[in-house]
């Protein structure tokens, strides 16, 4: 009897300690503010692409490859990093390179 009396008694205060009105969070992303500052145009010669970068930016090559395809691009400010890796089409199969980058 004394099983049956507690485990009531503990439902019934679950119940009641549940009955809290919940209001969820609502949705939203977090908001970075870009300076305005000004941009300079990268060009590299041994690259087919060229782009516009803040002048905050930091451009480093990855040394661990043998060509200079690969490139950081650095925003000190916010400790964030872009990496950027190109690969020419014309000799390797497609597929194989979305292999590798998977």
């Amino acid at each position: 009897m004394k099983i049956c009396y507690y485990s009531i008694s503990i439902i019934l205060l679950t119940i009641l300690y549940s009955c809290n009105e919940y209001t969820p969070k609502p949705k939203g992303y977090f908001r970075i503010d870009m300076s305005k500052s000004k941009s300079i145009k990268f060009a590299q010669p041994t690259l087919p692409y060229a782009f516009s970068i803040p002048n905050e930016c930091v451009i480093s090559y990855d040394s661990t490859f043998k060509s200079n395809s690969t490139l950081t691009i650095e925003y000190p400010r916010y400790h964030a990093q872009i990496l950027c890796t190109y690969k020419s089409l014309k000799n390797i199969n497609f597929r194989t390179i979305t292999e590798q980058s998977r």
